[in-house]
């Protein structure tokens, strides 16, 4: 610090993953002056639990969020447990559990300390969700009822109209390099449980999910990984084996030896209401 106007100043020292320290310095002139300031890292605990169905059965499927200082992500093991180390021990945090079909549960951790914290066993409650494609037959005698199984899909994103006309196409060829993805970014906070594709043959590939900042940009922290097989040139849906929580959105990416086809309408025009948008 140099030339200081006389005076009273408080400074404020933060770093992430530090304890905040505030100091007081008083000025008598303009002054030059040199100060350490040694900041503490703040300690780290580990947050547990179970995870069971309302049934009583433990969930295997299910994907935990714990947000406070800082943000963690975990699977649920196969016998229900989970447990997340490294925490942060400042501050309020919340668990919040999702599993597809069920709705989700949130469990509060109020002013965390440095005491491995176990939030207990978290009930998920089945999700009432109507079952799709109702078909009957009825004759004199009986009615015989049909219907595909519920679908916890609340909303679907797209930027293509689902038709085969072509617009852009992408090479993932290994050749390209073995670690190269192509796909899309939906910018959009939610809890993802699924993504559709379409490419130009058969081959094994992999659908790997980057999380994304908050200003929208792909990082390095992968979500989801899966590896799934094309249908020459068809639709495949996939459904991921656990919910995908994203606060920022996510960038779905697939990797391998195929063309990935972005399309717009049967004649290749583009539809403007599912519009390319340029890098």
């Amino acid at each position: 610090m140099s030339e200081i106007e006389p005076g009273t100043y408080e400074l404020n020292v933060e770093k992430f993953g530090y304890v905040s320290q505030s100091l007081t310095y008083n000025f008598t002139g303009k002054e030059d002056r040199k100060e350490m300031v040694t900041l503490d890292q703040i300690p780290v605990t580990t947050v547990s639990g179970s995870v069971k169905y309302a049934s009583g059965r433990p969930t295997g499927d299910a994907s935990v969020y714990v947000a406070g200082y800082a943000v963690y992500q975990a699977q649920v093991a196969a016998d229900g447990k989970f447990s997340i180390d490294n925490v942060y021990a400042t501050g309020d945090y919340s668990v919040e559990v999702h599993a597809i079909n069920y709705l989700p549960a949130t469990v509060s951790i109020a002013d965390i300390g440095t005491n491995p914290v176990n939030v207990g066993e978290i009930v998920l409650e089945e999700k009432l969700t109507s079952p799709a494609n109702i078909k009957h037959e009825a004759s004199r005698v009986k009615v015989d009822l049909t219907w595909d199984a519920p679908v916890d899909r609340e909303q679907t994103f797209r930027y293509d109209d689902g038709n085969v006309g072509m617009i852009n196409s992408y090479d993932m060829s290994p050749q390209v390099c073995e670690n190269t993805v192509t796909g899309m970014i939906y910018d959009t906070p939610g809890v993802y449980t699924g993504m559709s594709f379409r490419v130009d043959n058969t081959e094994a590939m992999r659908i790997i999910v980057f999380d994304l900042n908050k200003d929208g940009e792909p990082t390095g922290n992968i979500l989801y990984e899966q590896t799934v097989r094309g249908d020459e040139w068809n639709w495949v849906n996939v459904t991921f084996h656990h919910p995908v929580i994203a606060p920022n959105g996510a960038f779905f990416t697939l990797s391998g030896n195929s063309r990935l086809y972005f399309d717009g309408n049967y004649d290749g025009t583009r539809n403007e209401e599912y519009p390319v948008v340029s890098n």
